[in-house]
This record gives structure tokens, sequence and C-alpha cells, in this order.
């Protein structure tokens, strides 16, 4: 059975999960393993779209995919760009542009942000941001200036917004949106 698993090949696995104390993880108890296969998928499309709101394993929480592999997947489907929208961070960046550039593939870089709504002053003159509601927003780099905004809007949110995750008020990103297209989430 071992010398049948290797990277790359498909099993199909039935067995019950159950939680390991030993390795403190979910696990399967297989029953029954068999070899299969899968059908790559294709975009067949005439006019191929363009991804604009991707998340990555970067983003906490919601994506599970490696940039290198969703690059590539949009340059062999034959999209011409792609844009990478993790949750609040930037780290794929230097990856993604790596990947597009070996793919010869137009990355838009981007993210999604928690856009703090209006800010109202407290008793005391201070503006309150612990207990705000944030909304989901794209934000995506048109230019050069663009992407040191969204660089500072990061840094930003993390030094100064932060709190359970990275924050943008809204004054804030009205000071740097030179360079910024803001899109619903």
């Amino acid at each position: 059975l071992s010398e049948g698993i290797q990277p790359g090949v498909w099993l199909l696995v039935n067995g019950d999960a159950q939680y390991d104390t030993y390795s403190r993880e979910l696990t399967i108890r297989a029953k029954a393993i068999m070899k299969t296969g899968v059908v790559e998928r294709s975009d067949s499309a005439e006019q191929k779209r363009v991804e604009l709101h991707l998340h990555t394993k970067m983003s906490q929480m919601d994506g599970i995919t490696p940039v290198e592999a969703a690059v590539e997947r949009a340059a062999k489907w034959g999209h011409k760009a792609i844009a990478i929208t993790d949750h609040g961070v930037v780290q794929a960046f230097p990856d993604a542009y790596l990947t597009a550039k070996k793919h010869r593939i137009k990355l838009i870089y981007g993210v999604e942000i928690y856009l703090l709504g209006e800010e109202k002053k407290g008793k005391n003159g201070q503006i309150d941001y612990k207990n705000k509601e944030t909304y989901h927003a794209i934000l995506l780099v048109e230019n050069i200036a663009g992407l040191k905004n969204l660089y500072r809007l990061i840094s930003e949110s993390h030094l100064n917004y932060f709190y359970k995750r990275p924050r943008v008020p809204k004054s804030l990103l009205a000071r740097y949106k030179e360079g910024l297209i803001l899109g619903s989430a």
C-alpha cells in the first residue's frame, strides 16, 4: 500500500473520522482504499475571464491554495490576468510575482480589507474604533502610487487599527486612495 501512495496519485478512502489523542488531530481510520483518477478541469470559454477576488493560503481561515498553483492554473486556462486579494495581508505577493512572470500572466495586486464604517467621536473627543462594525471591500492596485498606498493601508491597519483583525477606517482609505480601485467583496 505504501508504494502506491505518492504525490500526484488520487485515492478514494472510505473510513471513520476520529480524533487521535496521540497526534492530537482528526484522522481517518481507513476501511477501504482504492486508486482512482480525476478529469482535470479546463476553461473552454472563448472569452476568458479575469479573477478579481482570490484568496490564497495566506488568508487566515479563508484559503488553502498556494498562490503559485492559482497563478499557474489561471495561465494554463488562458487567462490574461489574475488578482490576489487575501484578507488584510500581502505576503503572497513575492511568490505571485515570480510565478506570474514565469507564466507570462498579468498580476493584479490587491487585498480584501475590513473597512470601518463612519467614525464618531466619543465624549473625550477621541474616535472609538473598538466596537465599530466592519464591512468587506476589495482594493485593487492601478499603478505604482496605488501599490505604495496599499502597503501604507496594510501597515496602518495592523499597527494602529487592529482589533481581532486588521481594519481600515474610511478616513484612512480616503487619505490613501490614489491609484486604488475600491470594489465590493
